[in-house]
């Protein structure tokens, strides 16, 4: 069997798909119905500000425990029947909200059921689609599609609120149930597991000889297919190393993203420098996303590149601990947000080079989990380090300096070994058998 001459690799019209897929559901729920409609129904309604700290909560529980069972609900039941679940799900939450209303008890279920949907539709599904269709080229297509999330940051909240102002509260809803069934409609048509069920090949390559799938040759990373179970994985130190750097990453992320403005502040800056800071913050996320798609075409090999992105992580915690002035709170926030958007990007494709593509949702799903405890926990250790530290927050991006400096520092034992300043003999710069095709 030969790849088509001339043929548009399907995985490319699945990457559009998926992006558009992630915008309507992910961005919508999160940078939407959390970030504008929320505070809005309690405002309107006079509910206790408590509620945005209820259904946040919920949220985030019900969308860290679907990522751990993501991986089971695809083994069992197919990705695919499993996302265009998750899809209907959205699809109701969003329905019954527009016609029935929502109650205080009521808006807090929803962000529950809509937490845990977003899991099953998108976030776990689309790593796992890209990892499955792509190989050797992944960085782009894994970059591009989640750059879905940080456009619908800039997006979607202005649009929802002028949807809210033209239509009310309950007219929002019925927009967003629209564009939830657009995406089950492209779930259904456009999403197909494996590029074999269709006759094609990773990355799209034009092969000469016989399908690498078929007979008794080997894809680029036919190794990588088995992969290790989640017991497996857990044996080893990288497992743990990856976990714990995801923590951070995550921490840092809340810390700039909950609090600039009230660091701002703090600095004698006021609201409006922090809303800029946290601006630049976004846009230089969505930089790093981007910058993440040439990956592949760097001389570094992804494990050296994640931990050269930690420490310039560290640097921009740096700034923001020493910084005496908007021109360094800038240059730090930049730094920031690059390096986060580049580590969304690579953190995927990491977890298919170390553990392999047939339990990558499981393993994956729990690195999610690790990433929402992290979301959860730094919070509570702001209220710590505030108290210790005077209120100040230069004590908390100390902390993280060092944090993200430990963890660039135990990210470099992951690097692949190399004998005598060669590669070992079959394997690639990540390690892995190399292509006999």
């Amino acid at each position: 069997m030969k790849q088509q001459s001339g043929k548009v690799f399907y995985g490319w019209k699945l990457v559009a798909a998926l992006w558009v897929i992630y915008f309507f559901t992910a961005a919508t729920v999160t940078y939407g119905v959390s970030g504008v409609v929320l505070p809005e129904l309690v405002l309107e309604y006079g509910w206790s500000e408590n509620t945005v700290s209820y259904a946040t909560t919920a949220f985030n529980a019900a969308n860290a425990a679907g990522a751990l069972f993501a991986g089971a609900l695809f083994h069992r039941f197919g990705m695919k029947r499993v996302m265009i679940a998750g899809g209907i799900l959205e699809v109701a939450g969003f329905l019954i909200a527009a016609v029935a209303g929502v109650s205080q008890p009521g808006v807090v279920a929803l962000f529950g059921v809509m937490g845990f949907a977003m899991t099953m539709t998108i976030i776990i599904s689309a790593a796992n689609l890209v990892n499955n269709w792509f190989d050797r080229n992944k960085s782009m297509p894994m970059s591009l599609v989640l750059t879905a999330g940080s456009v619908g940051g800039f997006v979607v909240p202005g649009v929802i609120s002028a949807l809210m102002a033209a239509a009310g509260i309950r007219g929002s809803f019925y927009v967003m149930t629209v564009l939830e069934i657009i995406a089950v409609i492209l779930m259904i048509v456009f999403v197909i597991e494996k590029p074999e069920q269709i006759g094609e090949i990773r990355d799209g390559h034009h092969w000469v000889s016989l399908h690498p799938l078929d007979g008794k040759q080997e894809a680029d990373t036919a190794g990588e297919e088995e992969g290790v179970s989640v017991a497996q994985a857990m044996k080893g130190s990288r497992f743990y190393i990856l976990g714990a750097e995801m923590l951070v990453v995550r921490a840092v992320y809340v810390l700039v993203v909950s609090y600039i403005v009230l660091f701002a502040q703090q600095k004698a800056l006021g609201s409006g420098a922090g809303v800029l800071l946290l601006t630049i913050y976004n846009v230089s996320s969505l930089a790093g996303r981007v910058t993440a798609g040439g990956a592949d075409r760097l001389p570094l090999s992804k494990q050296a590149l994640f931990c050269l992105t930690l420490f310039l992580m560290a640097g921009g915690c740096f700034l923001m601990t020493v910084g005496s002035g908007m021109v360094f709170y800038v240059a730090g926030v930049i730094l920031l947000g690059m390096t986060f958007g580049l580590i969304y990007s690579l953190m995927p494709i990491l977890v298919s080079v170390f553990f392999g593509r047939k339990y990558y949702a499981d393993i994956y799903g729990i690195y999610n989990t690790l990433g929402g405890v992290g979301s959860a926990v730094m919070p509570m250790l702001m209220v710590a380090l505030l108290a210790i530290g005077g209120g100040s927050y230069s004590l908390t991006y100390t902390v993280m300096t060092a944090a993200c400096l430990v963890s660039g520092l135990a990210g470099l034992t992951l690097l692949p070994k190399k004998e005598a300043g060669k590669r070992p003999a079959g394997q690639d710069a990540s390690g892995r058998a190399e292509s006999k095709a």
